[in-house]
C-alpha cells in the first residue's frame, strides 16, 4: 500500500483505537502527515496542541481506511513542431 507523503486521515480498526484512543478522535479517527512508510506501517506526524510534534508509527493493522489528498499528475508539456508562418 502507498499513501503517498501528505495529510491523511485514518479510520482506526479496533486494534488502533486501542493503541491511539488518547490521540485520535472520538469517532475514531486519527488525522496527522504521513512522513514516509515503509513494510511496518505509515510514520505519521500528529498536531497536538499538548506535544508540538509527535512521530507515530500507525501499523498497517491499526487502520481499517485512509483518506488522502492527492493531486492529479501535470499533464506533460506539448512540444509545438512545424513551420512558421
Amino acid at each position: 500500500m502507498f499513501l503517498g507523503i501528505g495529510p491523511v486521515v485514518f479510520r482506526l480498526s479496533s486494534e488502533g483505537r486501542g493503541v491511539f484512543g488518547a490521540v485520535s478522535k472520538d469517532d475514531g479517527l486519527l488525522v496527522g502527515i504521513v512522513e514516509m512508510q515503509d513494510d511496518h506501517g505509515a510514520w505519521v506526524s500528529l498536531q497536538d496542541s499538548t506535544a508540538p510534534y509527535q512521530l507515530v508509527l500507525v501499523k498497517w493493522a491499526h487502520f481499517d481506511t485512509a483518506v488522502i489528498d492527492q493531486l492529479p499528475p501535470p499533464e506533460p508539456r506539448r512540444v509545438r513542431i512545424g513551420f512558421k508562418n
